[in-house]
């Protein structure tokens, strides 16, 4: 993880979708599907790209099919 995500646990903390992929053993591409399925809120940043608030993490996401991570 990047130096601004070990903060403590900050929740104004902005994660990349591979920060929250690291933090809950998934893969990027399931962060963005969990984006996609409004499963977690993202701060869109004028790069375009998408960032997580470190609050705004669910402690357990859940998978379309119910399943929880980890």
């Amino acid at each position: 993880m990047s130096a601004r995500t070990t903060t403590n646990g900050d929740p104004d903390v902005l994660l990349t979708p591979t920060d929250v992929a690291k933090l809950y053993g998934v893969s990027r591409q399931t962060v963005e599907t969990w984006i996609a399925n409004n499963v977690i809120p993202y701060v869109p940043v004028p790069s375009g790209r998408k960032k997580i608030r470190r609050g705004d993490l669910p402690l357990t996401p859940r998978y379309a099919d119910g399943r929880t991570a980890n």
